[in-house]
């Protein structure tokens, strides 16, 4: 198990979660404000209507409940009690965040007003403006507790598939990756979503690589992997990469299909869990959350059409630009950085993506998988769902949306380096050796 491993390595690891909380903490707080973080502290009321369950308010009775999941809103609703606040609706009443100038478009010129004072600090923001915006300050502290936990669970994920090296190496270019710190530093659902996906990859990998007799732990890490599938799925619609990915390496590796089906039958009784509004015909309403989901992003492409991406093809071409491309966007070796003269973010990616299908190949030739190959099997099957099907489901050219992709692409890059240094350091030492050769001859 990976538990058991030499002091000095968790040691290291210790001093790395405290860096990284102490970078992210103070980045936290001079990362620009995003307009869907007004949006998700706007609705932290939901956490109210869930513990009332109260079916006849309109937020669950109306389409627009049906339009998003909701625990994104009731993590940071839960920030802001954490933080004293108990009735959360009437604190951002009270601070101005909620206010009756909504209607009146004053609301949303505030918000432009205070997201300008963050783009550009020369900008003069009145105190007022500043007191509205407290509760989205006082959220990011859950979000850098997000972050921090995120390169946590990727350490242990690179612990799981190839050593305490491959962790490391996920540590840290996660934690010096730009679109990343922007991304899961901000009151939005990106941060728990990621951190939901990730935790239940690596449950995934204990279960396959830990040779599990007492059924109490099988039984608990089985229920670990229906919860948060459930919860990924709860925050946002793109958890349900993380079923796909496990309906898919449960079927590799022949497991039992009634465990898989109570699995996820568990997980969807979570998501219901969570949304009322899905109490009383869930199926059918979580086909229109579906449906409405995809109707609302066909208007917002409508509007937003300059940076829509309208075909898979486009979508394609937008990940590979600003993940592989010499001047990349969100790539984590781009020209310039660490000193190196290229790009080294595609060369990576194909090393580990070439060594995971190697693996992959081995086991259809010999159809049997050796234990060292599970957790290979299992990264190459998560990192190609998770990069194509958000690239597929990709609807615009906003940062954020790049996340899920940055985050597999870093883990098989993770992988491809602590492959490629001991064969480039056997190829130096052969070459070396040869030299030595002709200089004796």
């Amino acid at each position: 198990m990976i538990i058991f491993m030499k002091p000095l390595p968790w040691i290291l690891f210790a001093f790395c979660l405290v860096y990284a909380f102490i970078t992210l903490r103070s980045l936290s707080n001079v990362i620009p404000f995003h307009p869907d973080e007004f949006y998700f502290i706007d609705h932290a009321y939901s956490l109210d209507i869930l513990q009332r369950a109260a079916i006849n308010h309109t937020i669950v009775t109306d389409r627009h409940a049906l339009v998003q999941p909701r625990l994104g809103e009731y993590i940071w609703a839960l920030a802001l009690r954490m933080q004293g606040h108990a009735d959360v609706p009437a604190y951002l009443r009270e601070v101005g965040f909620k206010a009756d100038d909504e209607k009146s478009g004053s609301y949303w010129q505030w918000q432009e007003r205070t997201a300008k004072y963050f783009n550009d600090p020369k900008l003069h923001v009145s105190i007022s403006d500043r007191q509205r915006a407290q509760p989205i300050i006082e959220a990011r502290k859950m979000a850098t507790i997000f972050a921090v936990s995120i390169l946590g669970i990727a350490f242990l994920i690179g612990l799981a598939i190839h050593g305490w090296a491959v962790g490391f190496i996920i540590f840290w270019i996660l934690l010096s990756n730009k679109l990343f710190q922007n991304s899961v530093l901000r009151a939005m659902g990106d941060g728990p979503l990621m951190f939901f996906m990730l935790t239940h990859f690596l449950l995934s990998l204990l279960y396959i690589t830990t040779a599990i007799r007492r059924k109490t732990l099988r039984f608990i890490i089985l229920v670990s992997l229906a919860m948060t599938s459930g919860l990924a799925v709860s925050v946002k619609l793109n958890g349900l990469l993380s079923v796909v990915y496990f309906i898919i390496l449960w079927i590799i590796l022949k497991k039992n299909k009634l465990i898989l089906l109570t699995i996820l039958a568990s997980s969807f009784f979570i998501f219901v869990a969570f949304h009322p509004v899905l109490w009383e015909a869930p199926i059918e309403f979580f086909l229109a959350m579906i449906s409405y989901r995809m109707q609302l992003i066909q208007t917002q492409q409508s509007l937003f059409f300059e940076q829509a991406l309208l075909s898979i093809g486009v979508r394609a071409e937008a990940v590979i630009k600003n993940v592989f491309y010499p001047g990349i966007l969100y790539g984590n070796f781009p020209a310039g950085k660490y000193g190196l003269p290229v790009s080294l973010d595609a060369p990576f990616y194909l090393i580990g993506f070439a060594a995971l299908v190697m693996y992959a190949v081995d086991y259809i030739k010999t159809a049997k998988l050796r234990k060292n190959m599970l957790p290979m099997i299992a990264l190459l099957c998560w990192s190609f769902i998770l990069i194509i099907g958000t690239a597929i489901n990709l609807p615009f050219d906003w940062d954020r949306y790049y996340l899920p992709v940055v985050i597999g692409v870093s883990v098989v890059q993770s992988f491809g380096i602590v492959v490629i240094i001991p064969l480039s350091l056997r190829a130096i030492q052969r070459v070396h050796a040869r030299l030595q050769n002709k200089k004796n001859t």
